[in-house]
Protein backbone atom coordinates (compact mmCIF):
# COMPACT_ATOMS: atom_id res chain seq x y z
CA UNK A 1 0.00 0.00 0.00
CA UNK A 2 3.02 2.14 0.43
CA UNK A 3 3.75 2.58 -3.28
CA UNK A 4 -0.35 3.26 -4.67
CA UNK A 5 -0.29 6.52 -1.84
CA UNK A 6 3.17 7.29 -3.03
CA UNK A 7 2.11 7.84 -6.64
CA UNK A 8 -1.21 9.43 -5.55
CA UNK A 9 0.54 11.55 -3.65
CA UNK A 10 2.98 12.25 -6.74
CA UNK A 11 -0.23 13.10 -8.95
CA UNK A 12 -1.78 15.49 -6.83
CA UNK A 13 2.12 17.07 -6.64
CA UNK A 14 1.88 17.22 -10.30
CA UNK A 15 -1.54 17.99 -11.00
CA UNK A 16 -1.74 20.99 -8.37
CA UNK A 17 -1.65 24.53 -10.64
CA UNK A 18 1.35 26.45 -8.24
CA UNK A 19 4.54 25.79 -6.55
CA UNK A 20 4.42 24.72 -2.92
CA UNK A 21 5.16 27.67 -0.88
CA UNK A 22 9.03 29.21 -0.77
CA UNK A 23 9.37 26.93 -3.95
CA UNK A 24 11.40 28.13 -6.63
CA UNK A 25 10.26 27.07 -10.10
CA UNK A 26 8.01 26.57 -12.97
CA UNK A 27 4.39 25.87 -11.78
CA UNK A 28 3.83 22.14 -11.96
CA UNK A 29 0.86 21.43 -14.08
CA UNK A 30 0.91 24.32 -16.51
CA UNK A 31 4.45 25.12 -16.62
CA UNK A 32 5.74 21.63 -17.00
CA UNK A 33 2.97 21.13 -19.35
CA UNK A 34 3.43 23.59 -21.51
CA UNK A 35 7.64 22.85 -21.43
CA UNK A 36 6.60 19.18 -22.21
CA UNK A 37 4.37 20.03 -25.34
CA UNK A 38 7.00 22.39 -26.72
CA UNK A 39 9.79 19.95 -26.58
CA UNK A 40 7.13 17.58 -28.47
CA UNK A 41 6.30 19.97 -30.98
CA UNK A 42 9.78 20.29 -31.69
CA UNK A 43 11.15 16.73 -31.61
CA UNK A 44 8.34 15.57 -33.54
CA UNK A 45 9.06 18.74 -36.09
CA UNK A 46 12.72 17.59 -36.13
CA UNK A 47 11.76 13.46 -35.73
CA UNK A 48 9.83 13.83 -39.35
CA UNK A 49 11.46 17.04 -41.06
CA UNK A 50 7.81 18.38 -40.84
CA UNK A 51 9.20 22.26 -41.56
CA UNK A 52 11.39 21.26 -44.26
CA UNK A 53 8.85 18.50 -46.47
CA UNK A 54 5.25 18.43 -44.85
CA UNK A 55 4.16 22.00 -44.18
CA UNK A 56 5.98 23.79 -47.63
CA UNK A 57 3.92 20.47 -49.42
CA UNK A 58 0.37 22.17 -47.83
CA UNK A 59 1.74 25.45 -48.68
CA UNK A 60 3.59 26.87 -45.60
CA UNK A 61 7.22 27.66 -45.93
CA UNK A 62 9.54 27.35 -43.51
CA UNK A 63 10.45 30.21 -42.47
CA UNK A 64 6.70 30.89 -41.68
CA UNK A 65 7.19 27.62 -39.56
CA UNK A 66 10.04 29.13 -37.93
CA UNK A 67 8.28 31.98 -36.97
CA UNK A 68 5.54 30.34 -35.88
CA UNK A 69 8.16 28.01 -33.25
CA UNK A 70 9.67 31.89 -32.24
CA UNK A 71 6.41 32.96 -31.37
CA UNK A 72 5.32 30.37 -29.53
CA UNK A 73 8.60 29.90 -27.41
CA UNK A 74 8.19 33.72 -27.00
CA UNK A 75 5.23 32.99 -25.39
CA UNK A 76 6.12 30.18 -23.39
CA UNK A 77 8.55 32.42 -21.82
CA UNK A 78 6.74 35.41 -21.43
CA UNK A 79 4.03 33.12 -19.68
CA UNK A 80 5.74 31.85 -17.52
CA UNK A 81 8.43 34.45 -17.17
CA UNK A 82 8.30 34.71 -13.27
CA UNK A 83 9.09 31.37 -12.65
CA UNK A 84 11.62 31.16 -15.01
CA UNK A 85 13.53 34.25 -13.53
CA UNK A 86 13.40 32.78 -10.33
CA UNK A 87 14.56 29.07 -11.06
CA UNK A 88 17.60 28.43 -13.56
CA UNK A 89 16.86 31.15 -16.46
CA UNK A 90 20.10 31.76 -17.51
CA UNK A 91 20.46 27.60 -18.96
CA UNK A 92 16.85 28.38 -20.99
CA UNK A 93 18.72 31.74 -22.06
CA UNK A 94 21.79 29.54 -23.63
CA UNK A 95 19.75 26.95 -24.90
CA UNK A 96 17.86 29.27 -27.02
CA UNK A 97 20.99 30.90 -28.13
CA UNK A 98 22.04 27.22 -29.25
CA UNK A 99 18.78 26.70 -30.86
CA UNK A 100 18.23 30.14 -32.35
CA UNK A 101 22.10 29.07 -34.14
CA UNK A 102 20.64 25.91 -35.17
CA UNK A 103 17.05 27.72 -36.60
CA UNK A 104 19.30 29.87 -38.58
CA UNK A 105 21.90 28.11 -40.15
CA UNK A 106 19.17 25.69 -41.32
CA UNK A 107 17.72 28.58 -43.36
CA UNK A 108 21.02 29.86 -44.95
CA UNK A 109 22.79 25.96 -45.38
CA UNK A 110 21.46 26.26 -49.01
CA UNK A 111 22.37 29.07 -49.71
CA UNK A 112 25.78 29.72 -48.05
CA UNK A 113 26.74 26.35 -47.58
CA UNK A 114 26.64 26.30 -43.81
CA UNK A 115 27.91 22.68 -43.08
CA UNK A 116 25.00 20.58 -41.33
CA UNK A 117 27.65 19.61 -38.18
CA UNK A 118 26.27 23.32 -37.32
CA UNK A 119 22.72 23.11 -37.12
CA UNK A 120 22.89 19.38 -35.57
CA UNK A 121 25.66 20.22 -33.05
CA UNK A 122 23.95 23.47 -31.82
CA UNK A 123 20.80 21.45 -31.57
CA UNK A 124 22.02 18.91 -29.84
CA UNK A 125 23.52 21.84 -27.18
CA UNK A 126 20.19 23.12 -26.92
CA UNK A 127 18.01 20.03 -26.02
CA UNK A 128 21.26 19.18 -23.75
CA UNK A 129 20.54 22.56 -22.19
CA UNK A 130 16.71 22.33 -22.23
CA UNK A 131 16.11 18.97 -20.92
CA UNK A 132 17.38 19.40 -17.28
CA UNK A 133 15.69 23.04 -17.17
CA UNK A 134 12.59 20.63 -17.22
CA UNK A 135 13.93 17.59 -15.66
CA UNK A 136 15.15 19.89 -12.33
CA UNK A 137 11.69 21.72 -12.35
CA UNK A 138 9.48 18.42 -12.24
CA UNK A 139 12.28 16.47 -10.01
CA UNK A 140 11.52 19.63 -7.34
CA UNK A 141 8.14 19.41 -7.46
CA UNK A 142 7.84 15.59 -7.01
CA UNK A 143 10.58 16.30 -3.81
CA UNK A 144 8.57 18.93 -2.46
CA UNK A 145 5.39 16.49 -2.47
CA UNK A 146 7.49 13.91 -0.94
CA UNK A 147 8.23 16.27 1.64
CA UNK A 148 5.26 17.63 2.15
CA UNK A 149 3.36 13.64 2.99
CA UNK A 150 4.90 13.72 6.08
CA UNK A 151 8.08 12.52 8.23
CA UNK A 152 8.49 9.59 6.59
CA UNK A 153 9.34 11.16 3.54
CA UNK A 154 11.54 14.24 5.07
CA UNK A 155 14.61 15.11 4.55
CA UNK A 156 15.52 13.27 1.04
CA UNK A 157 16.98 16.24 -0.10
CA UNK A 158 16.54 19.07 -3.21
CA UNK A 159 17.20 18.58 -6.28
Amino acid sequence: TAIPSSLSRIRGRLTRSRSPPGRRGLSARPGLLAGGALSTLLGADDLFLLHEFVYPRVGIPQEAVYLAYGVLLAAYVWRFRPEILADDWLTLLVAGAFFATATSSDVVQHRWGVPHVVEDGAKLIGVALWSPFLVRAAGRHVLAGFNQAGPAYAGRGEL
